[in-house]
């Protein structure tokens, strides 16, 4: 039941997230030009777009697993509601989930210089992965040591 709620909250908070401001300053001068905040849902097309395009190659791969994280956390609240209701989460899938979490923390520490251009949708985009990895953590815990 626990493993459910966390899934169900991470999931509810990730799409929030992209409705929210994420990074950005609203209408502020910035090195002589205008920007306004991006959305969490602005941020991942953003991401996407400098994923795919080759100008920007030392990026590529760095962006490139934001939205690896994106597809994860869509795709692990199906595979521990559905394919994991019954076994303990894979160890495989653990450690894919904590170091695609650690991937979106080094925003944070990659953007120290802008930190103030980090609005609450990022923060609230975080919060669900760490959710959904407490989820896999406790279901593999619940699957392993309950029976």
């Amino acid at each position: 039941m626990i493993v459910r709620r966390l899934v169900w909250i991470a999931l509810a908070l990730f799409f929030v997230s992209f409705l929210l401001p994420a990074y950005g300053v609203n209408g502020a001068l910035v090195i002589g030009q205008v920007t306004a905040e991006l959305t969490g849902y602005e941020c991942a097309l953003h991401v996407l777009a400098m994923a795919i395009d080759f100008e920007h190659d030392e990026d590529r791969l760095y962006f490139a697993a934001f939205i690896l994280s994106n597809l994860l956390m869509l795709t692990v609240p199906f595979l521990l509601i559905v394919r994991y209701r019954d076994r303990p989460t894979p160890v495989p899938l653990l450690i894919i989930q904590l170091l695609l979490l650690l991937h979106v923390a080094s925003w944070w520490f990659r953007s120290l210089d802008e930190w103030w251009m980090i609005r609450s949708g990022y923060y609230v985009w975080l919060v669900p992965m760490i959710f959904m990895l407490a989820a896999s953590l406790t279901q593999r815990r619940l699957q392993l040591y309950t029976k």
